[in-house]
């Protein structure tokens, strides 16, 4: 099984040269990093505390956040918890692992409109394939479904749920279905039955699809693969409604390589997404890949700026983007940076580690109402783990 989650991450990328419409390669302008306001609101401790967020923040209307933690470097195996606006940090489960309950959550929580918290877990459950799980406001937690992984069901989610009409959920595994590459399913929250809807095949498809999907008004589904495709570095898929697939695009290396989180699709339709690695420097890419089937490589990372971007885009109402990536920057522990509708890029902050600072972004930024960007960073802050703990920290413009 090839891991998502390696404390040391390294991918050898074969670069391919393919015959594919790429509209523009390198870097648009590049700006200085900007002074903003970078505080760390909380190092986690270890513990029942938990350590290592890898998945994204929810914010809610209050300003406060919710989240999980892979891990709790000692005992359990994963938390959900909540940061109030006030800074009040309250853990809201513990996960007990199997038979009885999921562990190590990879992707955050989403919320219904009563407040209870959806999400999944990697692994635990009966066959220790993971789970889909939903937490009451009054921190009840119910295992709905555990995987059972090849060839009648998914195994392994890495992504968040994507909440549809009608007690819908949809999600993606990296593993399980008929030929063991990964699942996209939906979820009837009401029955609890589970239904896959794809099963990656690998070449010529796809396979290991880490992100999360997204839709359109249509009910299409859309979403990418890590690895697979014509050149084996992987896919951007459309699923319709009635369950039909199509490989929207098979990256080459040299227009991205290996996409882990979800894409971003704006009004027109046009969809964006982040490329961990390929590009020009083989360090990773910004690309787009409009409506009527043409790419864009907007930006190709160079290292000193950032590299290894795992997580998806974020948009504002004027068009810009953010994002971050786990490696790279000034420090080599990774960045958070603006890239604008003008297609500038800024680094925001570089992190630098140790007790003070996190490192290495994994998770997708959030934004709220006025500006303020928030995420979590899978290392630095407390020592009590190795390479820190992880940190959530908070951007002001």
């Amino acid at each position: 099984m090839k891991s998502l989650i390696c404390r040391a991450f390294s991918i050898i990328v074969s670069l391919i040269v393919a015959s594919v419409a790429i509209l523009a390669i390198g870097h648009f302008a590049r700006v200085e990093a900007q002074q903003q306001s970078y505080t760390v609101l909380y190092n986690f401790q270890g513990g029942t505390s938990g350590a290592y967020p890898y998945g994204g923040l929810l914010l809610d209307s209050a300003g406060d956040l919710f989240g999980t933690t892979d891990d709790t470097a000692g005992g359990a195996t994963g938390i959900v918890f909540e940061l109030s606006a006030s800074g009040s940090f309250n853990v809201l489960h513990v996960f007990l692992s199997k038979p009885n309950d999921g562990h190590s959550p990879k992707a955050g929580v989403i919320s219904d409109r009563a407040g209870n918290l959806f999400g999944t877990t990697f692994a635990g459950g009966r066959s220790n394939a993971g789970t889909i799980f939903g937490l009451s406001p009054a921190g009840k937690e119910a295992v709905l479904h555990p995987f059972a992984g090849s060839p009648s069901d998914g195994s392994f989610p890495t992504a968040p749920l994507l909440a549809g009409s009608g007690g819908l959920y949809y999600g993606t595994t990296i593993e399980g279905g008929t030929f063991n590459l990964g699942t996209v399913f939906e979820f009837n929250i009401t029955t609890r039955l589970l239904t896959i809807l794809h099963s990656f095949g690998g070449t010529g498809d796809g396979n290991e699809p880490n992100g999360g999907l997204i839709t359109d008004s249509s009910g299409n589904l859309y979403g990418t693969t890590a690895w697979g495709g014509a050149n084996n570095c992987g896919t951007l898929f459309e699923l319709t409604a009635a369950g039909v697939e199509t490989v929207l695009h098979s990256f080459t290396g040299t227009d991205g390589c290996n996409p882990y989180g979800s894409l971003l699709r704006n009004t027109a339709g046009d969809l964006y997404t982040t490329t961990f690695n390929g590009g020009a420097n083989n360090l990773g890419a910004i690309v787009k890949w409009s409506e009527n089937g043409k790419e864009f490589v907007l930006y190709s990372f160079g290292g000193p700026d950032g590299s290894g971007p795992f997580a998806p885009l974020i948009r504002d109402s004027s068009g810009d983007f953010y994002g971050t990536t786990y490696n790279g920057g000034a420090n080599g522990l990774g960045v958070a940076f603006e890239f604008s509708n003008a297609q500038q890029y800024t680094v925001l902050h570089s992190f630098t580690g140790g007790t003070t600072d996190g490192a290495n972004p994994y998770a997708p930024l959030v934004r709220d109402s006025s500006g303020n960007l928030y995420g979590a960073t899978v290392d630095g802050g407390n020592p009590n783990c190795t390479n820190g703990c992880g940190t959530i920290f908070k951007i002001t413009p």
